[in-house]
């Protein structure tokens, strides 16, 4: 599936005239000191080369795999706090738009969803589906809070009413029925017409209910009495929508010749049309105030209109394909739109400016800004990349500038300032980043495993080269391996050729690279398998513990770091040694862990095997500071400051150097991290995440980091062990064994399985959920067998 961001998604073939006179005018003053002859030397050739700079540029779409498919239903909360999307996959998933993230995704429904609403306070939500059945959910919860269902009568719409202790659903006969959610029964029942509810209505004082069918009319009737107020034949069109406006004495409509209109309760006219749709019209909405109409073209287009002087409406291509509805954030200016291209976009309807994409895959969400930028679980981002013409990178290739936690919460709340500048002209596309390939035999026969050369060669494609890679098995071989470099022209552009010397292991041995360029983009991975032929060497696994329960300053000290250590000591010793020909521990605890002590164990690494597997396991404070992800060490004292954490703190940055140097090519990081919560004011404790996936990828390793804001959101006395150590305990006891359940536990399954269980834990006992951050580029391996 391929998605523009409303900008257009085409290569540049020509270059705009605005453009081309401003590149020839640099190219002119470049050369004004050269003699004349060199000066048009030096113009044409300025000129050439700028040329070909714009013409590469490419403008991507976005490609989503394993999608959940359409979004078929949706409902926000009246303040704006959660939503629910209901997809294809007939999943519901629960948004908290205040923490920009998905929280929840349910079961499966057992047939098609026709429709979701929220009650008045904003947590508790139905949805009604074909088969007649209407199910009661909360927020807070996974489980239903009750369901009922209407036997043969077929659910076309829904709505909650006012006061949220009822819910009117619409049917296929034109009747509607109204179900008491206290006793989930029917109460009262509103005769049909014999044509299909489009939607269903109950005004803002409950006092009345409305009824729109797709033959045209539209019934106004008294709940109390039952008695129809008002029967207007709204449309000779098929009638698609109809509702309220803010209060009972005005409605809306909507039909599939494109009309929308505004009438008057107690009159048989229309109070004002809406034009400018020109197709039929799937859906309308109207702002919390009344102040702005809303509605979508069955194929493609919002429309926005001024509700009291209705003139030619904002008109924006909002979805590739059809469109199924359209609703209003809490804040007016905030319409929202989904269809079935599966992403929800919600828009500024003031501008029709494009604020951010929601995005549901079958196992994780994520959320892309219009300038590029991204945030999401672990599973979603893996299926998303970028594709221009010539190009498609994973959009993992974009973490180094796009990378932005809590993206969504941010662009509702409007704080521009606090994201990352991210890439410059983005709208216009990009340079190519550079190619790197890999020059290798992919069969050697050695009698002895010893040092081979691996020969790379990294090619400009337009958007300069800034920096080049090599890893062995995912893992980074660190630049102190290049021995020869070289550097060289070809067809104009800058061409390097290096030589890595680098120590394979027995068997097949994965070798990728890439490189960077100059807008710090990844390039597209030469991966090259290399099988070979020595005798095997049996891989050791080497677990390094840190664990701080005492600190210097007694303020920091914890109860479960130490705990939390020995239990995942303990579990890899009784479970891993089936695996690996040796287990060793090294572990280092409380006034061992200092910055030097840490620093000391890390480089006892880099005289480890390739075969080998490492897991380092830190479990203590963690501080993030605008530019750097510290762990506390023992000798640390408060109050916390980033002086005093760059001078007896162990930052991400220094971290990273060493793990670059471990010789194992398989490594796991466990980061079970609280904070004092000194450091944590706004989105500042957002810098661990941004910090902690930059190390992922750039070294190349599985990392499971699970920072908390407070003690207690990491430990709880009747676990005996933080929630996230905990659920790693259980994962590796055999809890993480996917289908098809074949008994070995990979470090992928152990780390998904963490990733779903944490928040679960968190919130049955820290009364919050908590979400651990994954990122997961080494290679899979198996670690253990299974016991349960």
């Amino acid at each position: 599936m391929y998605l523009g961001l409303g900008q257009g998604a085409r290569n540049r073939t020509a270059i705009p005239m605005p453009t081309l006179a401003v590149l020839v005018m640099a190219a002119l003053l470049c050369s004004l000191a050269a003699p004349a002859d060199a000066q048009l030397r030096n113009l044409r050739r300025a000129i050439q080369k700028n040329t070909e700079l714009a013409v590469q540029r490419q403008r991507l779409n976005l490609r989503i795999e394993n999608s959940a498919g359409a979004v078929e239903a949706l409902a926000i909360g009246r303040d704006g706090r959660y939503m629910v999307t209901v997809s294809a996959d007939r999943r519901a998933r629960v948004w908290d738009l205040q923490r920009g993230r998905e929280i929840r995704r349910l079961s499966p429904l057992d047939a098609q969803p026709v429709a979701a609403a929220f009650g008045s306070d904003g947590r508790r939500y139905g949805i009604v589906e074909a088969d007649g059945t209407l199910t009661l959910w909360t927020t807070d919860r996974a489980d239903p809070l009750g369901s009922t269902r209407f036997g043969d009568i077929r659910p076309t719409a829904m709505a909650f009413s006012p006061d949220g202790t009822s819910i009117l659903v619409g049917n296929a006969d034109g009747s509607a029925s109204l179900v008491d959610l206290s006793t989930l029964t029917v109460s009262g029942v509103y005769a049909g017409n014999g044509s299909p509810a489009t939607n269903v209505d109950i005004g803002s004082t409950g006092q009345f209910v409305l009824i729109g069918t797709r033959n045209g009319a539209v019934r106004i009737i008294e709940t109390a009495s039952n008695a129809i107020v008002r029967t207007v034949s709204a449309t000779g069109a098929d009638l698609t929508d109809a509702r309220f406006g803010i209060d009972e004495t005005e409605f809306f409509t909507a039909d599939s010749g494109g009309q929308v209109s505004r009438w008057r309760v107690d009159s048989e006219d229309r109070d004002e049309d809406y034009e400018g749709a020109s197709g039929s019209v799937a859906s309308i909405a109207v702002s919390s105030e009344g102040e702005t109409v809303a509605a979508v073209e069955a194929e493609k287009r919002l429309l926005v209109w001024d509700a009291s002087s209705p003139g030619k409406p904002l008109i924006v291509e909002a979805h590739p394909g059809p469109i199924a509805g359209v609703a209003f954030d809490a804040a007016p200016n905030r319409v929202i739109t989904f269809g079935a291209d599966g992403v929800t976009r919600i828009w500024n309807s003031g501008d029709g400016s494009l604020l951010i994409q929601l995005i549901s895959t079958e196992r994780g969400w994520a959320v892309v800004d219009r300038d590029g930028r991204f945030d999401g679980s672990s599973r979603a981002l893996a299926n998303l990349a970028w594709a221009g013409e010539t190009l498609e990178l994973p959009i993992d290739n974009f973490t180094d500038n796009l990378y932005e936690p809590d993206l969504l919460e941010k662009k509702r709340l409007g704080v521009g300032e606090l994201l990352s500048p991210g890439i410059q002209n983005w709208d216009e596309g990009i340079l190519p980043p550079p190619l790197a390939v890999l020059n290798m035999e992919p069969s050697i026969k050695m009698d002895a495993l010893t040092e081979i050369e691996v020969q790379m060669t990294v090619k400009d494609e337009g958007g300069g080269i800034n920096g080049f890679f090599l890893f062995h098995n995912t893992k980074l071989i660190s630049s102190d391996k290049i021995v020869r470099q070289d550097e060289r022209e070809e067809n104009g552009k800058k061409v390097i050729d290096a030589t890595f010397r680098v120590r394979p292991i027995a068997g097949t041995n994965l070798f990728h690279a890439n490189a960077v360029s100059s807008e710090a983009i990844l390039g597209a991975t030469t991966l090259v398998t290399v099988d070979v032929q020595a005798p095997a060497r049996a891989p050791v696994l080497h677990v390094v513990t840190i664990a701080l329960n005492e600190y210097l300053d007694p303020q920091l000290n914890l109860n479960y770091a130490l705990p939390d250590a020995r239990g995942i000591q303990q579990i890899m010793q009784s479970k891993y040694g089936e695996i690996f020909g040796d287990v060793k521990f090294y572990e280092v605890f409380d006034s061992q862990a200092t910055r030097r002590g840490m620093q000391a164990v890390l480089a006892e690494m880099q005289d480890t095997q390739p075969e080998d597997v490492v897991v380092i396991y830190y479990a203590g404070h963690g501080e993030a500071t605008e530019s750097d992800f510290f762990f506390v060490t023992h000798e640390f004292e408060l109050p916390i400051s980033s002086r005093r954490l760059e001078r007896r703190a162990l930052s991400a940055s220094k971290l990273q150097k060493y793990i670059e140097n471990i010789g194992a090519r398989r490594v796991i990081m466990l980061i079970d991290a609280c904070k004092s919560g000194s450091a944590v004011e706004g989105f500042r404790d957002q810098m661990d995440r941004r910090v902690i996936r930059r190390l992922g990828q750039s070294v190349g390793l599985h990392i499971v980091s699970a920072t908390a804001k407070q003690q207690f959101a990491v430990e709880h006395e009747e676990l005996g062990h933080g929630v996230f150590t905990y659920a790693l305990i259980d994962a590796m006891n055999g809890a993480a064994d996917e289908e098809p359940r074949d008994g070995n536990l990979t470090v992928r399954e152990v780390v998904r399985y963490s990733e779903e269980a944490v928040p679960t834990l968190s919130e049955r006992f820290a009364q919050y959920q908590h979400w651990p951050l994954i990122y997961s580029r080494g290679l899979d391996f198996t670690l253990s067998k299974a016991t349960q």
